[in-house]
């Protein structure tokens, strides 16, 4: 099968030619024809001498792959994964195959005024085409061209589902997408700060029973059990008095070791009574070396992010350019730190456009921006608003 665009004055029509030893499905196209799956263009006409062609009008359309570029916001791109996630389902139900969907970018349309996908069907008799969703909702983070601090971060998580070693399934996927979709004012993608755990309030204890007065025995009774002696209520501790301290003799090396005090130690000697109040450690950022250019983004924490051009060992790739070395370019993180080293490459790392010695550290900061040979890059910090020119 092959398909072709004609003009015609100011109308576009996709065209599907059969081969020789190919056939329409008469069943399907009578699905298509009734739109029995909204999201499914109609076609217009069935022509040829043998039946074999097939014209879809796609003259008020612009293709998928234009309109990822108009993507500004995370619930945006997740509004219209979950769209096609219902054309999917709605396929199935009719006993339409995806797999016969055109997964090319540039033959999948959609209507701007309303925000609407149509995919283009090969209603074939006994074929089976290559589409995969997995790869198609992965092509379509990898061809959206937001670069905005939110979207890195949710492309990020989008991308970690889809990369699980478990085999996708649609259902899953759309709970993925149903929690940003249903409330598109929470940022669930970034993550969210511990709540401390409080105290439980005192209670004291119940108050005793009053005693029942003992009851004089009668005659021929038995003497009653003779009463329990009254106790006074315990005192709750909180409200116990507390004795003083013994003095105790101050010596060398003794006491308790506060680290991460801001001047760097402190020691608090027992002899004093001395108390300073626990912080919690502060979770360290995370960097982001974002490549416009080439619509990819690198994470830079607790490992090391390697970048070149060789698939083998780094863990950011920058495909189709020779002069990128197999290993140009070093990312680290020492605490809150970060820090950049060229690997020895022939044409050289550059920072805010000055070139860095081979081997020797650099620290980077927040809008810093990276040269690799003739790449450009720039480095993000969470949080961050500062863009160095």
């Amino acid at each position: 099968m092959k398909t072709k665009i004609i003009k015609q004055k100011n109308q576009q029509f996709l065209c599907m030619k059969l081969g020789r030893k190919e056939q329409f499905d008469v069943k399907e196209l009578e699905l298509l024809s009734v739109r029995a799956v909204p999201g499914l263009l109609c076609p217009v006409a069935v022509q040829g001498r043998q039946n074999n062609l097939i014209e879809f009008d796609v003259s008020l359309y612009t293709s998928l792959r234009f309109y990822l570029t108009c993507i500004q916001s995370p619930q945006q791109f997740a509004d219209l994964a979950n769209q096609c996630v219902q054309i999917f389902k709605r396929m199935r139900e009719v006993y339409l195959k995806p797999e016969n969907l055109l997964g090319d970018l540039d033959q999948i349309y959609v209507m701007l005024s309303e925000k609407r996908v149509e995919f283009l069907y090969a209603p074939l008799m006994g074929y089976t085409g290559p589409f995969s969703m997995e790869r198609f909702f992965r092509q379509l983070a990898e061809q959206a061209v937001c670069g905005t601090y939110d979207f890195v971060l949710f492309k990020e998580q989008y991308l970690n589902f889809l990369s699980r070693p478990s085999t996708f399934s649609l259902r899953e996927f759309e709970a993925f997408l149903s929690s940003i979709s249903s409330q598109p004012g929470e940022r669930w993608w970034e993550p969210k700060p511990q709540e401390q755990g409080r105290p439980a309030p005192y209670v004291p204890p119940a108050a005793p029973p009053p005693a029942v007065p003992a009851a004089s025995a009668g005659p021929g009774q038995a003497a009653p059990p003779p009463a329990r002696p009254q106790t006074a209520p315990p005192v709750p501790v909180a409200q116990q008095p507390v004795p003083p301290p013994a003095p105790q003799p101050a010596s060398r090396g003794t006491g308790t070791a506060v680290l991460g005090d801001v001047s760097g130690r402190a020691v608090l000697e027992p002899a004093q009574g001395e108390t300073m109040p626990l912080t919690a450690a502060a979770p360290l950022p995370t960097g982001y070396l974002l490549w416009q250019k080439g619509n990819l983004s690198g994470r830079v924490g607790e490992q090391p992010l390697l970048v070149g051009s060789s698939a083998e060992q780094c863990g950011f790739l920058v495909p189709g350019n020779r002069t990128i070395s197999r290993r140009h370019a070093l990312l680290t993180r020492r605490g809150p730190a970060f820090f950049v080293k060229d690997c020895g490459s022939r044409n050289g790392t550059f920072l805010n456009g000055r070139q860095l010695e081979p081997e020797k550290e650099e620290e980077l900061r927040d809008g810093d921006r990276l040269r690799l040979s003739d790449e450009d890059f720039l480095f993000r910090v969470d949080g961050g608003t500062e863009e160095r020119r």
